[in-house]
């Protein structure tokens, strides 16, 4: 069995090195700008974490924070085709069942 030996123009040699660096460089300034879009969003996260954290210390506010939250749950069951009986069947009930902590029993 005999080797092809693979005979490169130095001219094409270049070309290839450049699309190689120009690939590279692009690559990198992606990786730059979806690294500074994660530390935007981690601090966002972060910073509306410690916010809530600070409001719900106040009764009243958790209070309707979590029948807001409960109405989203079922609203977004109702969005949901496959859901959507669910949902129905939860706004028909004259009880609903939550799973919840000791704190929010008051």
């Amino acid at each position: 069995m005999q080797r092809r030996k693979c005979i490169i123009s130095s001219q094409s040699y270049l070309k290839l090195t450049f699309c190689s660096e120009r690939s590279k460089q692009v690559m990198e300034k992606r990786m730059s700008i979806l690294s500074a879009k994660n530390d935007v969003l981690t601090k966002l996260k972060d910073d509306i974490s410690d916010e809530l954290l600070k409001r719900i210390k106040d009764k009243e506010v958790y209070k309707v924070l979590l029948k807001k939250l409960v109405i989203q749950v079922i609203s977004r069951l109702l969005l949901k085709k496959s859901n959507r009986l669910q949902g129905l069947i939860a706004l028909m009930a004259k009880e609903v069942t939550v799973k919840c902590t000791e704190k929010d029993v008051e």
